[in-house]
């Protein structure tokens, strides 16, 4: 049996002792189905088994916690990085191919729902694991934020005047006025 971990925020744990993980509406945009639940392998890796929290964490200030689950070996599942088309392979093997390296910006998609007796435990998380943005930004140059997005004005101030005028070759719908020196 192949263990997964499904994170989700701490409102929505009572309703998954009492039901199960729901099949949700999927909205990526190369989900190979219509409903599926998100989850990961249990990897010896904890930081790649739950790299998406930091992400999850980004749009919900909620506390995120993770689920844990257990599906036959042969139960299919559909891999991929996401924004990138997924493949279909049974639960072993993606927790073979994942296991393999870090694989950073993975995810699994289960196409049903996992009913109550499949719930192995529902454990609290560190809330500080896992990338932001992207998988390969540590350590690069922040592309510029949204208007109004969280310290927004900060991280504009910061960059050189060198870092501004490259971005504004790329990125024309911010106006330079924005980041003009005061």
């Amino acid at each position: 049996m192949a263990s997964f971990v499904h994170l989700t925020p701490d409102s929505h744990l009572a309703k998954i002792r009492r039901n199960g993980i729901a099949a949700s509406r999927l909205v990526a945009v190369h989900s190979p189905v219509g409903r599926g639940v998100f989850c990961f392998p249990v990897l010896p890796d904890f930081f790649a088994t739950h790299q998406w929290l930091h992400e999850l964490r980004r749009r919900s200030r909620e506390r995120i916690c993770g689920v844990y689950f257990r599906v036959a070996d042969t139960q299919r599942v559909y891999i991929g990085r996401f924004g990138t088309p997924h493949h279909e392979v049974s639960a072993a093997e993606a927790c073979a191919r994942l296991g393999k390296d870090r694989s950073l910006g993975m995810e699994v998609i289960l196409p049903r729902a996992i009913g109550r007796s499949e719930i192995l435990s529902v454990r609290p998380l560190p809330q500080c694991v896992g990338w932001r943005i992207y998988p390969e930004a540590k350590g690069n140059p922040p592309v510029w934020p949204q208007p109004g997005s969280f310290r927004a004005r900060a991280l504009r101030d910061r960059l050189t005047k060198e870092d501004r005028r490259e971005e504004e070759r790329y990125v024309s719908r911010f106006p330079a006025e924005w980041y003009a020196e005061e």
